[in-house]
């Protein structure tokens, strides 16, 4: 229900978060999964923080999220539902921050033209996430 009220799913590791539930003495192992809105997210200081933000929070390496300059119709439904600035509309057309952008899939969710894509270049990016994961917490169950 989540997923199709536009809240997009989150998995990682946050010691904001770790604070905030006082469990600092399990933070090396404390996995954060959030399904993010606009309105109360901790990494949407992304957007107004300082640039040593990026250095925290980044795409997933091998995601890229394009728009189809022919489908898009320059409404900017994406722009306005991106918490990283990850968007920017020129020439009435949306287009991507790449330095912004964390591959979240709120764009992509939101266009209601199907404009905006995102892809992987290797699905073995996945199995190795999976592995940083597994090294630091038990995810199997």
């Amino acid at each position: 229900m989540a997923y199709e009220n536009g809240l997009v799913p989150h998995l990682g590791k946050l010691r904001g978060d770790a604070k905030v539930y006082d469990v600092l003495e399990y933070e090396h192992e404390f996995m954060s999964i959030c399904h993010c809105c606009p309105c109360c997210c901790v990494v949407a200081v992304f957007k107004y923080g300082p640039s040593d933000y990026k250095k925290v929070v980044k795409r997933m390496e091998g995601v890229e999220v394009r728009v189809n300059r022919d489908t898009c119709v320059g409404c900017g439904t994406c722009f306005k539902v991106c918490i990283f600035n990850g968007l920017k509309m020129k020439d009435d057309k949306a287009i991507i921050v790449q330095e912004n952008c964390m591959g979240c899939g709120r764009c992509e969710r939101a266009c209601p033209n199907r404009a905006i894509s995102i892809s992987i270049d290797d699905f073995s990016r996945i199995d190795e996430l999976i592995a940083r994961f597994e090294a630091r917490v038990d995810i199997s169950s």
